[in-house]
């Protein structure tokens, strides 16, 4: 099977933040689990306990941006907005992505919690399906636009001070703790190494990638050999760590040069906090070095490049996989990904010898 592809138009690459002309920018995803307005009201007055004067008064604009959930902008009668997510309703997803939306309400309630970290308060998560046949939450709407939509016309200098800031806010998201190794929403799943924690997260996406014949564009051994080869380096991970796991520039929200609220965890783990979306241009010739300088680390071993690796091998093979999974209608993330995960096995290969 393939995935299936139509159209291109120039968009911002979602790991680089640049523009590039074969990356859809409103993004088709078969897991988009849309809803009717009238549904929406009924959900916002049970979550928001609106009245029903006020529920028919509630504008709704669907945000077309995201690559998995469903959402909405709800604009109420007091002229508030807020933001509901959806969560998909099928079986047709990846290992890791089950309870994905539990995993996303936990980290952001814990970060607003524990940390000076700006996240949207989340006014309501429901999981009874009694409204919607699957979960769902309300959340503040954050101001401001995503840091990927609003750097091209920033200069270098403002550009450095976002960066450094969001270096501060990973390692404080870092800062918080858990027992166990693993994805948030699969308890039972968590492991008591990092080691072994990782080495079944990548398996899982292999076997899904099996089951629907993804082509890698390498062979499925050529990923899982060197990867097991290299697994004692994550012995040296011995904390789990909460790790936001996709703070790209588009899950950033800035206004008037400063963060205003990170959103989208719902890729969080308790791992290795070199899982990081920036920590992955340290093993690239341009390093994000006002992200570093924020985040306190600016050195790192051959072992931790290693790991870096590891996770990037990872990354890559995710989003291979999910094109199969989401058929989305541009195939710009498929053809980039098989890129870097070859580029990227050539790499780890490259520094075995230096091991």
């Amino acid at each position: 099977m393939q995935p299936v592809f139509y159209k291109t138009e120039p968009v911002h690459d979602k790991m680089n933040g640049k523009t590039i002309k074969d990356w859809e920018a409103v993004m088709y995803s078969k897991t988009k689990h849309a809803q009717s307005e009238d549904v929406l009201r009924r959900m916002a007055v049970f979550a928001l306990g609106l009245n029903q004067q006020e529920a028919e008064s509630t504008k709704v604009r669907e945000l077309t941006g995201g690559y998995f959930n469903a959402a909405y902008e709800l604009t109420l009668a007091d002229d508030r907005q807020v933001i509901v997510k959806i969560a998909p309703c099928t079986d047709r997803l990846l290992t890791y992505e089950k309870n994905i939306m539990q995993a996303e309400v936990e980290a952001m309630r814990l970060t607003e919690e524990k940390t000076a970290v700006p996240v949207p308060h989340i006014y309501c998560y429901d999981n009874t399906h009694h409204l919607c046949n699957s979960d769902y939450f309300f959340m503040e709407k954050l101001e401001g636009l995503p840091y990927s939509e609003c750097m091209e016309w920033m200069t270098d200098t403002d550009r450095d001070q976002i960066e450094e800031s969001l270096g501060r806010c990973n390692a404080q998201i870092n800062g918080l703790k858990g027992l166990s190794f693993g994805c948030l929403g699969r308890i039972k799943e968590q492991k008591n190494s990092w080691r072994e924690a990782f080495a079944v997260l990548l398996e899982d996406a292999l076997d899904d990638g099996m089951r629907v014949s993804a082509d890698l564009g390498v062979g499925y051994e050529e990923v899982r050999s060197p990867v097991s080869h290299n697994l004692d380096v994550l012995d040296e991970v011995s904390e789990p760590a909460l790790v936001h796991w996709d703070l790209w520039a588009g899950n950033v929200f800035v206004k008037d040069g400063k963060i205003t609220g990170i959103t989208d965890f719902e890729r969080a783990l308790w791992g290795d906090p070199l899982m990081e979306h920036y920590f992955r241009m340290i093993t690239e010739p341009k390093r994000p070095e006002a992200f570093l300088r924020g985040y306190g680390r600016t050195e790192f071993s051959d072992h931790e490049m290693i790991r870096r690796l590891l996770y990037n091998i990872y990354m890559y093979v995710i989003m291979i996989v999910e094109c199969y999974y989401r058929e989305y209608e541009d195939e710009g993330q498929y053809r980039w990904s098989v890129i870097k995960l070859k580029e990227s096995l050539d790499m780890l290969e490259r520094r075995n010898g230096r091991k």
